[in-house]
């Protein structure tokens, strides 16, 4: 469950985690990503149409590799992060 304003997301209920929260900060960005996050998802497309409706961009398409699934994204200042789907 997310619970959000303009400022500020926060997810609850991760697993093994129990909650993340994302905050807008006034600052623009100076390196290429502050952070890079590889989030596990049951069902990438579903993360994905989630994400986009809260700003963030996807870019490409859903890679494979070996072990897994993952799509690349990015939030709305430009910070890459990953949806990861584990075979």
């Amino acid at each position: 469950m997310a619970d959000s304003a303009d400022d500020y997301l926060m997810l609850e209920n991760v697993p093994a985690i129990g909650f993340m929260g994302f905050q807008k900060v006034p600052e623009t960005k100076q390196v290429k990503n502050r952070v890079h996050l590889d989030l596990d998802v049951p069902d990438i497309e579903e993360a994905v149409l989630s994400s986009t409706q809260i700003g963030a961009k996807r870019h490409g398409t859903v890679h494979e590799e070996p072990a897994n699934f993952f799509q690349v994204m990015s939030d709305p200042e430009g910070n890459e992060f990953c949806f990861i789907l584990l075979k």
